[in-house]
């Protein structure tokens, strides 16, 4: 990290977000051909839902990195963000990376292909054993009905981060299990975050419904 992008960071984690964006914009202006901040300047764009100048700095960045996988991640990062996910897809297809594939299955499952969304985010969760792919293919799973099978992934997810959310999806699986220990998840959850529980568990209904419809 090079003392421009070391200064930036700073900014933004004391939520100085703006100054941050300023600092890299800048510095750009000076010299384009800087991959680092090109990419932290589009993330920080990203994050802060400036998609269209997000998208025109990647764009344009591509005229120097032509062949650069970390642009195109980014690129698709905002295409998915702004709800293109046939856009982004196509340019997750062409990334050969484990955070590629993540995001390959996230872009099925919004475009409601839940079988190409499954194998991707199975792969996915075997490569890299972390919190945010388990979740993804215990998502898909309960979304398919299976339940029990969505368990064992949303407790890989808390085995790697006892969360609010995991907490409560682990939850919302052994309650329709009818597991004795169901409560005892749903009340870590609401102990964690009670406004997330109390936002939410309006979706054990609507899992118990999904269930009932496709027995």
């Amino acid at each position: 990290m090079n003392e421009i992008s070391h200064d930036a960071a700073k900014l933004y984690e004391n939520d100085e977000k703006e100054q941050a964006v300023i600092l890299l914009a800048k510095e750009l202006e000076k010299n384009p051909q800087q991959l680092e901040l090109i990419l932290q300047l589009s993330t920080y764009l990203t994050y802060g839902g400036e998609m269209e100048q997000a998208e025109e700095l990647l764009l344009k960045s591509k005229n120097y990195f032509p062949n650069e996988p970390l642009i195109d991640y980014n690129l698709g990062n905002v295409y998915y963000n702004q709800g293109e996910y046939e856009k982004a897809l196509a340019i997750f297809e062409q990334i050969d990376s484990n955070d590629a594939l993540f995001m390959k299955a996230q872009c099925f499952y919004k475009l409601g292909d839940n079988n190409h969304a499954l194998v991707y985010a199975i792969t996915a969760s075997e490569n890299v054993k972390e919190e945010e792919n388990f979740r993804l293919v215990g998502d898909i799973l309960l979304r398919l009905g299976n339940v029990n099978q969505a368990k064992t992934y949303y407790e890989q997810a808390v085995a790697t981060n006892k969360n609010e959310i995991n907490t409560f999806d682990l939850a919302l699986c052994k309650t329709v299990l009818n597991e004795a220990d169901a409560k005892k998840y749903f009340a870590e959850s609401k102990a964690i975050n009670s406004q997330y529980y109390h936002d939410n568990i309006q979706k054990l209904e609507d899992v118990q419904r999904l269930i009932n419809g496709n027995q």
